[in-house]
This record gives C-alpha cells, sequence and structure tokens, in this order.
C-alpha cells in the first residue's frame, strides 16, 4: 500500500480495508502480509518508496491520498497491477478513460468531472425523462466500474466515513 497520507489520517480507511479484507479470511500477518509506506504529506518520498514496494514483488499495489501515488507507482512498474480510488485520474493524465483506464492501472474515481454534473442534475432537477436517461447513465458507468474491478480479479471494499465496512466483494472471476 502507498499514500501520500500519514497512517494516523487514513486509520479509518484502513480499519475499513483490512476489515473487509478479514471477511474473506485475509489477515494481515498470518494469511495475506500488506506493506504500507506512508509519505505523511512528503511527495518527495514517493518514488523511492514506490520502487521499494515493487522490488518486493507484490500481487499488487493499492494507492491512497490522490493521484500522486498513483503516478510515483506508475512510473516504478508497467507489470503490477495498481489500484486507486478517488482523484481524477484521467483529468490528471494518470489513465486514458475511467472505462478503459490503460496499461496496469484500474481503480474508480468518484469524483470525476463525468460524473459530477450528472450529479448535481439529479439533486436540482425536475424532467423526470432526464433524470431516468441520468440513472441509466450512472448504471451504465456502475457496471463497467465493476467489470473493471472484476477483471482485477481481487477485492473490492468500502467503508463509511466511521470506518465500518458498507461493502465488500471477492472478486475471483470475469464472469
Amino acid at each position: 500500500f502507498l499514500s501520500s497520507r500519514s497512517q494516523q489520517e487514513s486509520a479509518v480507511h484502513t480499519a475499513g480495508f483490512l476489515q473487509g479484507l478479514k471477511a474473506f479470511g485475509y489477515i494481515d500477518g498470518q494469511t495475506v502480509r500488506i506493506d504500507s509506506r506512508w509519505a505523511n504529506g512528503d511527495y518527495e518520498r514517493l518514488p523511492a518508496f514506490a520502487r521499494e514496494l515493487v522490488a518486493l514483488q507484490p500481487a499488487l499495489i493499492a494507492t491512497g491520498g490522490g493521484m500522486p501515488p498513483v503516478r510515483a507507482a506508475k512510473a516504478a512498474t508497467s507489470s503490477i497491477p495498481i489500484v486507486f480510488v478517488g482523484g481524477n485520474p484521467v483529468a490528471e493524465g494518470v489513465v486514458t478513460s475511467l472505462a478503459r483506464p490503460s496499461e496496469n492501472i484500474t481503480g474508480f474515481s468518484i469524483m470525476s468531472d463525468e460524473l459530477g454534473g450528472k450529479r448535481l442534475w439529479i439533486g436540482t432537477g425536475t424532467d423526470i425523462h432526464d433524470r431516468k436517461l441520468t440513472e441509466a447513465q450512472l448504471a451504465s458507468a456502475e457496471r463497467m466500474l465493476r467489470a473493471l474491478a472484476i477483471a482485477s480479479a481481487q477485492i473490492f471494499w468500502s467503508a463509511d466515513g466511521s470506518g465500518q465496512l458498507d461493502s465488500y466483494r471477492r472478486l475471483t472471476s470475469l464472469s
């Protein structure tokens, strides 16, 4: 795990992540090993941390704290899968599109420009036809995200603001 933040800043998310892993039998130090590097806001440390993680030959590198850790991991490896959450990877040039990210990078963005306007419109609109169309587009985007997550053949999880796991799923096939 590679993060631009501190371990303390990320405690809530880390707890949710570990809870999700545990639900599927992955317990850090017992059935899986999680090596973490925390930059504590010092972005210049990220490239060296990414190289350290790549040298450990992990199954994947998960990132947190925006796109800087993703860029550092991308520069360090072209073969180990990199999984990101959040940020705007298209606008920041990390991937070419959300539908088909690129290379060894996958993940999802909850704040993308492509969906931001649609969220605002749903909140303020009254035309039911356009609302249904927007909901269908959002459902389509969710299906694409699930396909990306399934393609990574890993675990998908999310936690609420208090760190409680609100969704997890072990992804093991392309079906």
